[in-house]
């Protein structure tokens, strides 16, 4: 489940910076899921202070500034000293 939010955070990403995001609905049907969960999507990532808007002449949703966005889940085996 984790794998899949954390996929899903970045493939927000990736769209809205190539500015390929479309409205609400295309955004939607890009990451298959509906509507009202793009909406939910967005705003998580303005909770984070990422300023995103809708641009009506690119057609797509674009972030305000020019952000620096690491998503990551790692894994390492701790080793315990042998007794």
């Amino acid at each position: 489940m984790i794998f899949k939010l954390l996929n899903r955070a970045q493939q927000i990403d990736q769209l809205i910076r190539q500015k390929r995001t479309g409205n609400a609905d295309e955004l939607a049907v890009k990451l298959n899921i509906s509507r009202r969960q793009v909406y939910y999507w967005l705003e998580e990532l303005r909770n984070y202070g990422l300023e995103i808007e809708y641009n009506r002449d690119l057609k797509s949703f674009v972030y305000l500034k020019t952000y620096e966005i690491t998503i990551a889940f790692n894994v390492k085996e701790i080793r315990c000293p042998q007794v």
